[in-house]
């Protein structure tokens, strides 16, 4: 699979989601329409979607992509403020599996294109921090039973 996202560089910001492209036989073109699309949707700046899955175990597979609204100006397309946050969909179909938007605690601002970092079942984002937003910090996302807090469910 391919994924891809792309946010309309135009004045009138165009919301747009991480879509699936099956790849064939080489030599062949891109299919198009996707094969699959979120329904979560990304303005400002596109996620660079990141892979990861459970070793060799089949459908396991999910596509991690970080929702960044502008720096300086966090808000979505429609001017409502959004913390950055992190969104988890299922490889195959990309239902979404978790979003940390749902957290009672904030993570921090994202800058430019942030990518996921996946390592040993934990989830690393850059974010900033300090009273200015501009001291550099590191989110670290996990299972319950690792990590005490930003837990996934």
């Amino acid at each position: 699979m391919l994924y891809y996202s792309a946010t309309d560089a135009n004045i009138n910001v165009q919301p747009l989601p991480i879509n699936a492209y099956q790849l064939g036989t080489s030599g062949r073109p891109i299919p198009s329409p996707p094969t699959a699309s979120t329904a979560a949707l990304f303005c400002n700046y596109a996620p660079t979607p990141a892979v990861s899955s459970n070793g060799t175990i089949a459908g396991s597979g999910i596509v991690w992509g970080i929702e960044n609204p502008k720096s300086g100006n966090p808000a979505n397309c429609k001017g409502v403020y959004v913390p950055a946050a992190l969104h988890a969909f299922n490889a195959t179909t990309l239902q979404q599996l978790y979003t940390s938007g749902a957290l009672t605690t904030k993570i921090g601002f994202v800058k430019g294109f942030p990518t996921p970092t996946i390592f040993q079942g934990q989830v690393y984002m850059g974010t900033t921090a300090g009273p200015d937003n501009n001291l550099p910090a590191v989110d670290v996302f996990g299972l319950c039973s690792t990590v005490p807090t930003g837990c996934l469910q």
